[in-house]
């Protein structure tokens, strides 16, 4: 086994060819080594560690660790998603995190949902790493301020293709960010 595919495996990173683009030593502003997910809460102290860029399969991962690498966290967020307004003042929020985490979390509330697993989610994944390696990257946001309970949509997509994405693909990406909310925090 090479090194690059042992860090690989160290890092929960399966298949395909793995070639690291950069390691470089980094200090951290926090505890959650500058990637903190919603709701948790981080040590306010610097950290000295690492940042780790590889590519596996055509796709970019970054990882970061601290100096000993006993704590790994994911910071290749590939999407982001909001919701905001509404008579009520929702604010919910939806973050997907290569190679396998989905968090979402009402801000509102507090209410988080924790990693959760994209192995259930297997048809709808594989859609958004096919969007991710074919569009550029862009923010979507569509205000449905039709009504004093009206909500604004927001995502933040980290594409790492050269298409420009069309108006049918944004209105995919904006209902199955929605639908993941939806059936997360059930």
């Amino acid at each position: 086994m090479s090194t690059s595919t042992a860090r690989a495996e160290a890092l929960g990173v399966d298949g395909g060819e793995v070639s690291f683009v950069s390691t470089e030593a980094v200090d951290w502003p926090d505890g959650c080594l500058g990637a903190a997910r919603p709701g948790m809460m981080c040590t306010q102290a610097v950290v000295p560690g690492w940042r780790l860029v590889m590519v596996v399969d055509g796709l970019q991962y970054e990882y970061r660790t601290n100096q000993d690498a006993s704590q790994i966290v994911s910071a290749a967020k590939i999407f982001s998603w909001t919701r905001s307004g509404g008579i009520v003042g929702l604010c919910d929020e939806l973050a997907i995190y290569l190679p396998d985490e989905i968090v979402a979390s009402d801000c509102k509330t507090g209410t988080k949902v924790d990693q959760l697993s994209m192995v259930a989610y297997e048809k709808e994944v594989n859609q958004l790493l096919e969007w991710l390696r074919t569009y550029q990257a862009q923010t979507i946001t569509r205000d449905e301020n039709v009504a004093a309970d009206g909500f604004l949509f927001e995502v933040v997509f980290a594409g790492q293709g050269s298409e420009k994405m069309s108006a049918e693909v944004e209105e995919e990406i904006l209902f199955m960010m929605g639908d993941f909310y939806a059936r997360m925090m059930q």
